[in-house]
């Protein structure tokens, strides 16, 4: 490396030169790294590090079992550690055997969760279909509440009496008008409360005792 090389240059040749010690095969180091198949080859010369005939780096003088060590994955790893003896190997392989257990458990608990989101996820897009459908509902629900409301509003309207032109207790008796609505077959007219009689029922009163329907000056507007 020259005096000139960059922090990505120095860090991308520190990734390949792990790989040529990890005896993994120049070409699927170029391709992993983008490295030119010669410029590794170079660089496993610089270290001091022979290719064999198929590509595979190794150290001057390794026997065959080391360079098969050093491409050999965990679970080659782990079969090889079985058959070994050595204490040391023992202890390693219990240790990476727990490191195993422990990334697999990692990896299911990742997959649930994932399983878990994709639900989740579901589960909150069925939620917002059905309140937006439900708010629909509710907002045509509301405009035929207000249309009936108006209809029926009007028709209250349409039914309240206009200005009385008599009052009682001055234009006439109350009980005197009501008992003689309800012997003259005007009863059906009659509040089932109140002073006031209607004076449609007076003008009949009147006009049957042959009195002038004309109300007393100056009667009040129709209470509420």
């Amino acid at each position: 490396m020259s005096a000139t090389s960059t922090p990505a240059a120095v860090q991308g040749e520190a990734r390949v030169l792990a790989m040529l010690r990890q005896s993994v095969n120049v070409t699927k180091i170029a391709d992993a790294t983008t490295w030119p198949v010669a410029a590794v080859r170079r660089l496993a010369a610089r270290e001091g590090l022979l290719l064999d005939e198929h590509g595979v780096p190794h150290v001057p003088g390794a026997s065959p079992t080391q360079v098969a060590l050093a491409q050999a994955d965990v679970r080659e790893l782990l079969r090889l550690a079985a058959a070994c003896p050595d204490p040391q190997v023992k202890r390693a392989r219990a240790k990476l055997e727990h490191a195993v257990a422990v990334l697999r458990g990692c990896l299911v608990e990742a997959e649930k969760r994932k399983e878990r989101q994709a639900f989740a996820a579901q589960v909150i897009a069925e939620a917002e279909r059905d309140i937006a459908r439900l708010t629909a509902q509710l907002d045509q629900a509301k405009a035929r509440l207000g249309q009936a409301k108006e209809i029926i509003g009007g028709e209250r309207r349409a039914r309240l009496p206009g200005p009385r032109r008599y009052r009682p207790g001055t234009d006439y008796d109350t009980k005197q008008a009501r008992a003689w609505a309800k012997a003259n077959g005007h009863g059906a007219l009659l509040p089932t409360s109140g002073r006031w009689v209607p004076d449609e029922v007076i003008d009949a009163m009147r006009a049957a005792q042959g009195a002038p329907q004309t109300a007393s000056p100056a009667a009040p507007e129709n209470p509420s």
